[in-house]
């Protein structure tokens, strides 16, 4: 069973660290920073965001461009079994 899966940026939350139509890899073996780039589940999607902090069990993250982003500012903090990778490639930082 592979640890890692391949997705495709849509929408423009994270720019201009990454834009719609980039492809991504993320691990589903991971380790949380503030900074870390994740893909969290939400209501039955995907979304690509930045971890801002971590309190325990609980992850708020956020889009790079705020004004285009759906995130925790008003979806609240995220569990960890919502985060369901961490980006490997691109290197963002």
């Amino acid at each position: 069973k592979l640890s890692f899966f391949i997705r495709q940026v849509k929408g423009q939350s994270m720019q201009p660290t990454l834009n719609a139509g980039n492809l991504l890899i993320a691990s589903k073996k991971f380790e949380l920073h503030k900074g870390s780039l994740v893909i969290a589940k939400v209501n039955g999607r995907e979304i690509v965001k930045r971890v801002i902090d971590i309190k325990g069990s609980k992850v708020f993250i956020v889009g790079d461009n705020a004004e285009h982003s759906t995130d925790s500012r008003t979806l609240g903090w995220f569990s960890l079994d919502q985060i369901i990778g961490k980006i490997i490639w691109p290197k963002t930082h």
